[in-house]
């Protein structure tokens, strides 16, 4: 029988064999491909996998194999519990480190906004940042990652971006101590939390958006600390970032019209990050701004919004040769 590539593709998906670690209990049934014809089950979920399995595929010339669609979920949720571990591997190629590490960064911000108050909430949000602070500062791993990045804009996607970007950014203005950087990717992952108190329509309106929806917009900030605060999140760095986001260097931002040195260095960094993806983004009332423009924006000395040193830091990290040279690959 033959079997066409699409209709493959139609029902699985392919998953690098590095990705199976001899000493542990497959999540799901695992397929192997085959010329013209279906896949075949190579080995059923709950079956353990070793050393031996993987010298057999690979004798046979097995790079990767397929996992169905249907099992994507608990496919998913085996590789999040490893996430950690999966990003410092550097015997799997870069970009599906980075894969995984997308993948499954938006599942975990989307579950957790979705219920800041779930009992594995923070510390699902906690192995993540880890997972992207360390990934984001290895070579090349950086632009691996902002390869993957999506222009549809949703909350959840659009949170894991701002922990990468801000992540970079707070490495490259001379943040080294991976504890603070861990803290600093899971503020960013967190920063928009207060959005789930802002109704869709208003948030997904194509037209101008009259006084009571910006009241709307303009607390989710201040919603946002106030309903991890009730879900049991302590954390002081992330409760402020939360909170401050939308504050403006010039005084203009919002909840408490903070100015200069008045707003937390930490929330500069998130602002920044925040602005530059939202820019670039697809959106319900706009398209996506070309990433020049969009630090055009950043730049504007007449609105000084922004801390300007850190757009600059900004800039830099994002045209740095050796990530450029990764991203284009």
């Amino acid at each position: 029988m033959s079997v066409t590539p699409a209709a493959v593709d139609a029902t699985f998906f392919r998953v690098p064999l590095a990705l199976l670690e001899p000493g542990e209990l497959l999540p799901c049934d695992i397929w192997l491909p085959r010329r013209d014809a279906d896949p075949v089950r190579w080995r059923d979920a709950r079956l353990p996998f070793d050393e031996e399995h993987r010298a057999r595929l690979e004798a046979s010339g097995v790079r990767s194999v397929l996992i169905a669609f249907s099992d994507a979920d608990a496919w998913n949720r085996h590789l999040e519990q490893r996430i950690g571990r999966i990003a410092r591997r550097d015997d799997i190629d870069i970009d599906a480190r980075a894969t995984v590490l997308v993948a499954s960064a938006r599942t975990i911000v989307r579950e957790v906004l979705e219920d800041p108050a779930a009992r594995e909430a923070k510390r699902r949000i906690d192995t993540l940042a880890g997972a992207l602070a360390e990934f984001t500062r290895e070579p090349g791993g950086f632009a691996a990652v902002v390869r993957l990045f999506e222009h549809d804009y949703y909350t959840y996607t659009h949170s894991v971006h701002v922990a990468v970007y801000a992540t970079a950014l707070a490495a490259a203005t001379g943040t080294e101590d991976p504890a603070t950087l861990r803290a600093i990717a899971r503020a960013a992952a967190m920063h928009d939390a207060g959005k789930v108190c802002v109704p869709s329509e208003v948030l997904n309106r194509r037209g101008p958006l009259d006084e009571r929806d910006w009241e709307l917009i303009r607390a989710h900030p201040a919603e946002g600390r106030r309903l991890l605060e009730q879900a049991g999140w302590s954390d002081p760095l992330l409760l402020e970032t939360v909170e401050l986001h939308h504050e403006r260097m010039d005084g203009s931002g919002y909840p408490h019209g903070l100015s200069g040195e008045d707003i937390p260095h930490v929330s500069r960094i998130v602002m920044i990050a925040d602005a530059y993806d939202a820019m670039t983004s697809d959106r319900a009332y706009k398209k996506a701004l070309p990433g020049v423009r969009a630090l055009e924006i950043l730049r504007r000395d007449e609105c000084a919004r922004y801390d300007q040193e850190l757009v600059t830091r900004f800039i830099r990290t994002l045209y740095d040769p050796r990530e450029i040279a990764v991203r284009r690959r």
